[in-house]
C-alpha cells in the first residue's frame, strides 16, 4: 500500500500532490427506509442493523439458519454442516426462547453477535398455565381473560414476559442487536396466540410491545411481524409497533407469490422477511422474478439437509446475491470495517466533475456499481492502495472492504466498473501514473483501459467505467489523503 513508502520517487511526488486536509465527521451508513423504526429510543446497533437490512432490497439476500441445539447436544450442528460443506456460515443466526434454555440462548446471541453476525430470536412461548415447549405453545386459554389486568391468567403471562425480558435485558446490555419474532405464524391458528382471532391477537402484540418497549426500555429490539403464508392485514397492529414484516411457508411452490402479496400490502415502507423456509429460495430466481427478501431462515434439524441437497446449498452460499457472515460489514459501526483506522484512505476527485469515486448506495455486496458523487464525507466514498507487484495496486473500499473492479473481466469500452471481493484477478489491479500537476489517471492492468466517467457526466450518479486513454479530464483524479 502507498503508506510507508517513502524512497521512490513517484511515491514521493504523489505524496507532495496529496497535501492535507481537514479530518472527515462520521456520516450515516445506509440509506433509511421510508417508514422507519417503530421505537424513536431505538439504540445505534438496531438503527445500522435495520438500515443496513433496508439497503439491500434488490441488491442481495441475507443467509439464515435456525439452530436447533439438541441434535447430538451440538448447539452448531447446522452451522456446522453449512460450514463443511460451503465453506461459508449464514449472516443471521436463529435463535428460540424454548424450552429452559434461555441463558444459553443469550450466550450465543452474544457470541454471534461478535462473531459479526445478526440473531433473530422467536419465542415458541407455552400457552400461560399450560407449560413450556412447542406443544405447549399449541394450547388453548382464554386470550380476554390473560388480557385482563387483575385475572390469574394475566400474572402468569405477564410472569412470562417477564422471565424473557430479563434475557433480552442482558442481550441490551451487550449491546446486542435483535430481530425479535415473537407470536410468529399469528394468522396459523395452531398456536394460542392465534386462536383468539385477530384482534385479540393485536392485543397482545400491542401489550407485549408497550412492557418490552416502555416498561423494560428493550431498545434493541427489531420487531418483525410473521405471517403464515398467506399476509392477511386484518392481523396487522399498526406501523407504530412493527418495524419489518415478513411470512412462511415450507412450500416451494408459493414463495415468489407469497412475496409479491406482501408487497402489495406493505409496499416498500419496511423490509420483507422470509422468516423461516424449508426449502432455500433459489438466488437466481429471486433475482429474475423481483423477489427481494431482506433475507431466508431454513429451519433446523432435517430440513437443511432433507430439502435441500448438499450441492445446493453450497451453490446458495457461495451465490453473488447471497450475503454470509463473512460479507457482513462491521454493523456495530456502519462507518468503520474492522481494523479499518488502522490504514491510510484517500477520495479519488475527478478532475472534470469534482466528484468522488464512490459505491452507490452505500453498499456493501459484491457488484455494487461503482459512481460518482459529491464529497458527502462517506466512508464508501474513501479507498486504500494495497500494493501487490509491478507498480500496480488493489484500491480497497473502506465500507465494504471490497476491491475496485472491472465488471467480468471485460476488456471493452464502457464496461462496468464495480466493487467485488478480492479474487486475485488483474481486473482489479490499477497502476497510477501522473498526468499533470496533482491529477493522475488509473489504468487496469488486465485490460489496459483508464477509469474514467462516463460521457464526461459532472451528476451525482454518473456512471464509472473503463475506456481507452483519450487524454480526457474525465480520465484524471486527484488523490485526496484523509486525515
Amino acid at each position: 500500500m502507498l503508506k510507508g513508502i517513502k524512497i521512490i520517487s513517484v511515491i514521493l511526488v504523489l505524496w507532495v500532490v496529496l497535501g492535507t486536509i481537514s479530518s472527515i465527521a462520521v456520516a450515516p451508513g445506509f440509506k433509511n427506509p421510508s417508514k422507519g423504526l417503530s421505537n424513536s429510543n431505538a439504540s445505534q446497533e438496531v438503527e445500522n442493523v435495520y438500515s443496513y437490512i433496508y439497503s439491500l432490497k434488490g441488491r442481495g439476500v441475507l443467509s439464515g439458519q435456525q439452530e436447533s441445539t439438541w441434535v447430538n447436544n451440538n448447539p452448531d450442528y447446522e452451522m456446522d454442516y453449512i460450514k463443511k460443506i460451503s465453506g461459508k456460515l449464514p449472516a443471521i443466526r436463529g435463535l428460540d426462547f424454548i424450552n429452559n434454555d434461555l441463558d444459553g440462548v443469550t450466550n450465543r446471541a452474544v457470541k454471534w453477535w461478535n462473531q459479526g453476525g445478526i440473531p433473530s430470536i422467536c419465542w415458541h412461548w407455552g400457552a400461560p398455565t399450560v407449560g413450556i415447549g412447542y406443544e405447549a405453545s399449541k394450547g388453548t386459554i382464554d386470550i380476554n381473560q390473560a388480557l385482563t389486568p387483575g385475572t390469574a391468567l394475566n400474572k402468569a403471562m405477564m410472569d412470562d414476559m417477564a422471565r424473557v425480558a430479563q434475557e433480552l435485558t442482558r442481550l441490551r446490555d451487550a449491546k446486542v442487536p435483535v430481530l425479535w419474532r415473537p407470536f410468529h405464524e399469528l394468522n396459523g391458528h395452531w398456536f394460542w396466540w392465534s386462536k383468539g382471532g385477530p384482534e385479540a391477537f393485536k392485543s397482545l402484540w400491542k401489550l407485549m410491545y408497550d412492557c418490552y418497549t416502555n416498561t423494560y426500555e428493550l431498545n434493541n429490539l427489531i420487531w418483525v411481524l410473521g405471517y403464515a403464508e398467506k399476509p392477511d392485514p386484518a392481523w396487522y397492529p399498526g406501523d407504530q409497533y412493527v418495524d419489518i414484516v415478513g411470512s412462511d411457508t415450507y412450500n416451494a411452490d408459493i414463495q415468489h407469490g407469497m412475496y409479491k402479496a406482501l408487497l402489495n400490502i406493505y409496499g416498500d415502507k419496511m423490509p420483507i422477511a422470509y422468516h423461516e423456509c424449508g426449502n432455500i429460495p433459489d438466488p437466481d430466481e429471486m433475482k429474475s422474478c423481483n423477489t427481494n427478501w431482506s433475507w431466508f431462515l431454513t429451519w433446523h434439524t432435517s430440513f437443511i439437509k432433507k430439502e435441500n441437497s448438499a450441492s445446493y446449498v453450497t451453490k446458495v452460499y457461495n451465490h453473488d446475491f447471497i450475503i454470509t457472515l463473512d460479507e457482513l460489514p462491521n454493523l456495530k459501526d456502519p462507518n468503520s470495517k474492522a481494523g479499518s483506522n488502522h490504514y491510510t484512505y484517500y477520495k479519488l476527485a475527478n478532475r472534470k466533475s469534482g466528484k468522488l469515486l464512490d459505491v452507490k448506495d452505500v453498499s456493501g455486496v459484491n457488484g455494487a456499481d461503482v459512481i460518482q458523487w459529491a464529497d458527502r464525507n462517506g466512508y464508501n466514498q474513501q479507498w486504500r492502495f494495497v500494493k501487490t507487484n509491478d507498480g500496480y495496486y488493489k484500491l480497497v473500499n473502506r465500507y465494504s472492504d471490497l476491491l475496485l473492479d472491472v465488471s467480468q473481466k471485460s476488456i471493452l469500452n464502457g464496461a462496468r466498473v464495480v466493487q467485488w471481493r478480492d479474487i486475485g484477478g488483474h481486473n482489479q489491479q490499477w497502476k497510477y501514473t501522473k498526468v499533470e500537476g496533482e491529477y493522475f489517471k488509473l489504468v487496469n492492468r488486465y485490460s489496459g483501459k483508464c477509469l474514467d466517467v462516463s460521457g464526461g457526466s459532472k451528476v451525482n450518479g454518473g456512471k464509472v467505467i473503463q475506456w481507452g486513454y483519450t487524454g480526457g479530464t474525465n480520465q484524471q483524479w486527484k488523490f485526496v489523503k484523509v486525515e
